[in-house]
Protein backbone atom coordinates (compact mmCIF):
# COMPACT_ATOMS: atom_id res chain seq x y z
CA UNK A 1 0.00 0.00 0.00
CA UNK A 2 1.24 3.50 -0.56
CA UNK A 3 1.39 6.38 -2.86
CA UNK A 4 2.00 5.47 -6.47
CA UNK A 5 2.30 8.08 -9.18
CA UNK A 6 1.45 6.89 -12.66
CA UNK A 7 1.84 9.16 -15.67
CA UNK A 8 0.34 9.21 -19.14
CA UNK A 9 1.16 11.77 -21.83
CA UNK A 10 -1.73 14.04 -22.73
CA UNK A 11 -1.24 17.15 -24.80
CA UNK A 12 -3.23 19.20 -27.24
CA UNK A 13 -0.83 18.28 -30.05
CA UNK A 14 -0.49 14.63 -29.04
CA UNK A 15 2.52 12.61 -27.93
CA UNK A 16 3.66 11.66 -31.43
CA UNK A 17 4.25 15.18 -32.71
CA UNK A 18 7.36 17.33 -32.79
CA UNK A 19 5.78 20.06 -30.68
CA UNK A 20 7.84 21.76 -28.00
CA UNK A 21 8.01 19.49 -24.93
CA UNK A 22 7.19 22.49 -22.71
CA UNK A 23 3.69 22.52 -24.23
CA UNK A 24 3.02 18.94 -23.18
CA UNK A 25 1.47 17.87 -19.92
CA UNK A 26 1.17 14.54 -18.19
CA UNK A 27 -1.74 13.20 -16.19
CA UNK A 28 -0.78 11.88 -12.76
CA UNK A 29 -2.60 9.62 -10.36
CA UNK A 30 -1.25 9.75 -6.82
CA UNK A 31 -2.38 6.72 -4.87
CA UNK A 32 -2.34 6.94 -1.08
CA UNK A 33 -2.72 4.27 1.59
CA UNK A 34 -2.62 4.07 5.37
CA UNK A 35 -0.87 1.73 7.81
CA UNK A 36 -0.66 1.12 11.55
CA UNK A 37 2.90 0.38 12.64
CA UNK A 38 3.62 -1.03 9.21
CA UNK A 39 0.46 -3.15 8.91
CA UNK A 40 -2.21 -2.14 6.37
CA UNK A 41 -4.93 0.03 7.92
CA UNK A 42 -8.25 -1.73 8.43
CA UNK A 43 -11.58 -0.93 10.05
CA UNK A 44 -12.08 -4.59 10.90
CA UNK A 45 -8.87 -5.26 12.79
CA UNK A 46 -7.60 -4.70 16.32
CA UNK A 47 -4.05 -3.34 16.25
CA UNK A 48 -1.76 -4.13 19.17
CA UNK A 49 1.06 -2.06 20.61
CA UNK A 50 -0.29 1.38 19.70
CA UNK A 51 1.00 4.43 21.56
CA UNK A 52 3.26 4.70 24.58
CA UNK A 53 1.19 2.25 26.62
CA UNK A 54 1.05 -0.35 23.78
CA UNK A 55 -2.73 -0.19 23.75
CA UNK A 56 -4.96 -2.38 21.60
CA UNK A 57 -6.67 0.01 19.17
CA UNK A 58 -9.67 -0.22 16.87
CA UNK A 59 -10.24 2.67 14.50
CA UNK A 60 -13.59 4.28 13.71
CA UNK A 61 -12.45 6.90 11.18
CA UNK A 62 -9.47 8.05 9.12
CA UNK A 63 -9.74 10.85 6.59
CA UNK A 64 -7.66 13.83 5.50
CA UNK A 65 -7.71 16.77 3.12
CA UNK A 66 -4.68 17.44 0.90
CA UNK A 67 -3.80 20.52 -1.16
CA UNK A 68 -0.86 22.36 -2.72
CA UNK A 69 0.57 19.20 -4.28
CA UNK A 70 3.94 19.71 -5.99
CA UNK A 71 6.18 17.38 -7.95
CA UNK A 72 9.90 17.92 -7.39
CA UNK A 73 12.65 17.48 -10.00
CA UNK A 74 16.24 16.43 -9.31
CA UNK A 75 17.41 20.05 -9.24
CA UNK A 76 14.87 20.88 -6.53
CA UNK A 77 12.42 22.70 -8.78
CA UNK A 78 8.81 22.35 -7.62
CA UNK A 79 6.04 21.99 -10.18
CA UNK A 80 2.42 22.32 -9.11
CA UNK A 81 0.08 19.43 -9.78
CA UNK A 82 -3.15 20.95 -11.09
CA UNK A 83 -5.94 19.02 -9.39
CA UNK A 84 -8.69 17.66 -11.63
CA UNK A 85 -12.11 18.65 -10.28
CA UNK A 86 -14.57 15.74 -10.28
CA UNK A 87 -17.49 17.15 -8.25
CA UNK A 88 -17.05 14.36 -5.71
CA UNK A 89 -13.57 13.97 -4.19
CA UNK A 90 -11.65 16.90 -5.65
CA UNK A 91 -12.01 20.54 -6.55
CA UNK A 92 -9.24 22.47 -8.26
CA UNK A 93 -8.14 23.53 -4.76
CA UNK A 94 -8.37 20.50 -2.46
CA UNK A 95 -8.78 16.71 -2.40
CA UNK A 96 -10.27 14.41 0.23
CA UNK A 97 -8.68 11.06 1.09
CA UNK A 98 -10.96 8.60 2.88
CA UNK A 99 -9.48 5.38 4.24
CA UNK A 100 -12.48 4.10 6.21
CA UNK A 101 -14.97 1.81 4.47
CA UNK A 102 -17.80 1.57 7.05
CA UNK A 103 -16.86 -2.00 7.97
CA UNK A 104 -16.00 -3.24 11.45
CA UNK A 105 -15.65 -0.38 13.90
CA UNK A 106 -15.70 2.44 11.32
CA UNK A 107 -18.89 4.38 12.02
CA UNK A 108 -18.28 7.86 10.58
CA UNK A 109 -18.71 7.21 6.89
CA UNK A 110 -19.83 4.84 4.19
CA UNK A 111 -18.42 2.11 1.99
CA UNK A 112 -16.91 4.56 -0.49
CA UNK A 113 -13.19 5.13 -0.05
CA UNK A 114 -10.79 7.43 -1.84
CA UNK A 115 -7.09 6.74 -1.99
CA UNK A 116 -6.09 8.69 -5.11
CA UNK A 117 -5.43 12.26 -6.16
CA UNK A 118 -5.58 13.07 -9.85
CA UNK A 119 -4.11 16.01 -11.69
CA UNK A 120 -1.87 17.24 -14.48
CA UNK A 121 1.63 18.75 -14.63
CA UNK A 122 4.24 19.56 -17.29
CA UNK A 123 6.03 16.54 -18.71
CA UNK A 124 9.32 15.77 -17.02
CA UNK A 125 11.22 13.54 -14.62
CA UNK A 126 10.29 14.01 -10.97
CA UNK A 127 12.23 12.67 -8.02
CA UNK A 128 10.06 13.78 -5.12
CA UNK A 129 6.67 15.06 -4.03
CA UNK A 130 5.44 17.72 -1.62
CA UNK A 131 1.96 18.47 -0.34
CA UNK A 132 0.10 20.07 2.54
CA UNK A 133 -2.40 18.36 4.78
CA UNK A 134 -5.40 20.64 5.14
CA UNK A 135 -7.77 22.95 3.32
CA UNK A 136 -6.57 26.28 1.83
CA UNK A 137 -7.57 29.33 3.87
CA UNK A 138 -10.17 30.67 1.42
CA UNK A 139 -11.99 27.36 1.11
CA UNK A 140 -11.53 26.47 4.79
CA UNK A 141 -13.40 29.54 5.94
CA UNK A 142 -15.99 29.95 3.20
CA UNK A 143 -19.66 29.45 4.04
CA UNK A 144 -20.07 25.65 4.32
CA UNK A 145 -23.69 25.97 3.18
CA UNK A 146 -22.44 26.85 -0.31
CA UNK A 147 -19.51 24.42 -0.38
CA UNK A 148 -18.97 21.89 -3.14
CA UNK A 149 -17.81 18.31 -2.69
CA UNK A 150 -15.56 17.17 -1.13
CA UNK A 151 -16.09 20.03 1.36
CA UNK A 152 -19.64 18.82 1.93
CA UNK A 153 -18.51 15.99 4.23
CA UNK A 154 -20.36 16.77 7.45
CA UNK A 155 -18.01 14.70 9.63
CA UNK A 156 -15.12 16.87 8.42
CA UNK A 157 -16.85 20.20 9.03
CA UNK A 158 -15.75 21.78 12.29
CA UNK A 159 -18.39 24.35 13.17
CA UNK A 160 -17.02 25.40 16.55
CA UNK A 161 -13.65 26.11 14.93
CA UNK A 162 -15.25 27.83 11.91
CA UNK A 163 -13.55 25.57 9.38
CA UNK A 164 -12.77 21.96 8.53
CA UNK A 165 -10.95 19.09 10.17
CA UNK A 166 -7.85 18.69 8.02
CA UNK A 167 -7.14 15.25 9.47
CA UNK A 168 -9.59 13.10 11.38
CA UNK A 169 -8.47 9.96 13.17
CA UNK A 170 -10.66 8.30 15.78
CA UNK A 171 -10.28 5.31 18.07
CA UNK A 172 -12.52 4.28 20.96
CA UNK A 173 -10.32 6.18 23.43
CA UNK A 174 -8.35 8.78 21.49
CA UNK A 175 -8.99 11.09 18.57
CA UNK A 176 -6.92 13.49 16.51
CA UNK A 177 -8.88 16.31 14.92
CA UNK A 178 -6.40 18.61 13.21
CA UNK A 179 -7.52 22.02 12.01
CA UNK A 180 -6.86 25.74 12.26
CA UNK A 181 -7.46 27.25 15.70
CA UNK A 182 -7.57 30.71 17.22
CA UNK A 183 -9.62 32.00 14.28
CA UNK A 184 -11.26 35.44 14.37
CA UNK A 185 -14.55 36.43 12.79
CA UNK A 186 -17.83 34.72 12.03
CA UNK A 187 -18.38 31.50 10.09
CA UNK A 188 -18.05 32.41 6.42
CA UNK A 189 -16.18 35.61 7.26
CA UNK A 190 -13.03 34.56 9.15
CA UNK A 191 -10.31 37.20 8.95
CA UNK A 192 -7.40 35.11 10.21
CA UNK A 193 -6.28 32.30 12.48
CA UNK A 194 -3.58 32.38 15.16
CA UNK A 195 -2.54 28.79 14.34
CA UNK A 196 -2.97 27.50 10.80
CA UNK A 197 -1.90 23.91 11.67
CA UNK A 198 -1.27 22.80 8.08
CA UNK A 199 1.55 20.21 7.93
CA UNK A 200 3.81 20.37 4.89
CA UNK A 201 5.08 16.97 3.78
CA UNK A 202 8.25 16.67 1.67
CA UNK A 203 9.40 13.26 0.45
CA UNK A 204 12.35 12.29 -1.71
CA UNK A 205 12.01 9.37 -4.09
CA UNK A 206 11.10 8.76 -7.70
CA UNK A 207 7.31 9.21 -7.71
CA UNK A 208 6.70 6.79 -10.57
CA UNK A 209 8.51 3.91 -8.84
CA UNK A 210 7.91 4.62 -5.14
CA UNK A 211 5.11 4.25 -2.60
CA UNK A 212 4.15 6.65 0.18
CA UNK A 213 2.59 5.42 3.40
CA UNK A 214 0.76 7.41 6.07
CA UNK A 215 1.42 5.41 9.24
CA UNK A 216 -1.09 6.12 12.00
CA UNK A 217 0.95 4.05 14.42
CA UNK A 218 3.91 6.35 13.86
CA UNK A 219 1.68 9.37 14.37
CA UNK A 220 0.51 7.96 17.70
CA UNK A 221 3.95 6.70 18.73
CA UNK A 222 4.41 9.34 21.43
CA UNK A 223 0.82 9.43 22.66
CA UNK A 224 -0.79 7.76 25.64
CA UNK A 225 -4.13 6.67 24.21
CA UNK A 226 -5.59 6.29 27.69
CA UNK A 227 -5.44 10.09 28.16
CA UNK A 228 -8.75 10.74 26.44
CA UNK A 229 -10.96 12.46 28.97
CA UNK A 230 -8.47 13.05 31.75
CA UNK A 231 -10.85 15.23 33.74
CA UNK A 232 -11.63 17.59 30.86
CA UNK A 233 -15.17 18.71 30.11
CA UNK A 234 -14.62 20.74 26.94
CA UNK A 235 -14.10 20.05 23.24
CA UNK A 236 -10.57 18.76 23.88
CA UNK A 237 -11.80 15.95 26.12
CA UNK A 238 -11.22 13.17 23.61
CA UNK A 239 -7.57 13.24 22.63
CA UNK A 240 -5.95 16.03 20.56
CA UNK A 241 -8.28 18.73 19.26
CA UNK A 242 -5.45 21.01 18.03
CA UNK A 243 -5.43 23.26 21.10
CA UNK A 244 -2.18 25.16 21.61
CA UNK A 245 -2.21 24.41 25.34
CA UNK A 246 -3.18 20.73 25.07
CA UNK A 247 -0.19 18.61 26.06
CA UNK A 248 -1.79 15.60 24.37
CA UNK A 249 -1.25 17.38 21.05
CA UNK A 250 2.49 17.89 21.57
CA UNK A 251 3.69 14.45 20.38
CA UNK A 252 1.13 14.42 17.55
CA UNK A 253 2.22 17.83 16.25
CA UNK A 254 5.88 16.86 16.53
CA UNK A 255 5.30 13.82 14.32
CA UNK A 256 3.46 15.99 11.80
CA UNK A 257 6.35 18.45 11.72
CA UNK A 258 4.32 21.24 13.33
CA UNK A 259 5.11 23.62 16.17
CA UNK A 260 2.28 23.33 18.69
CA UNK A 261 2.46 26.93 19.88
CA UNK A 262 2.52 28.63 16.47
CA UNK A 263 0.89 26.02 14.26
CA UNK A 264 3.63 26.48 11.66
CA UNK A 265 5.85 23.82 10.04
CA UNK A 266 8.93 23.30 12.22
CA UNK A 267 11.24 20.35 11.76
CA UNK A 268 10.90 16.94 10.12
CA UNK A 269 7.75 14.84 10.20
CA UNK A 270 7.64 11.09 10.79
CA UNK A 271 4.09 10.03 9.88
CA UNK A 272 4.64 9.86 6.10
CA UNK A 273 7.37 7.85 4.41
CA UNK A 274 8.38 6.84 0.90
CA UNK A 275 9.62 3.43 -0.23
CA UNK A 276 10.34 1.66 -3.50
CA UNK A 277 7.24 0.02 -4.95
CA UNK A 278 7.01 -3.74 -4.47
Amino acid sequence: MGLLIAAACVSVAGCDTAEDDSAQTESFTLTFAAAVNGAPFSCAQTFTGVGTTSLDAQFSDLKMYVHDVRLVSADGKETALALTADNAWQTEHVALLDFEDATGTCINGNADTRTTIQGTAPAGEYTGVKFKVGVPFAQNHADPATAKAPLTSTVMQWGWQAGYKFLRMDTATFSIHLGSTGCEGEVGAITGCARENRPEIALEGAPSTSVITFDVGALLGGSDLTLSHAGHDDHSAHGCMSGADDTRCAPVFERLGLDLASGQPAGPQSAFSIKAAQ
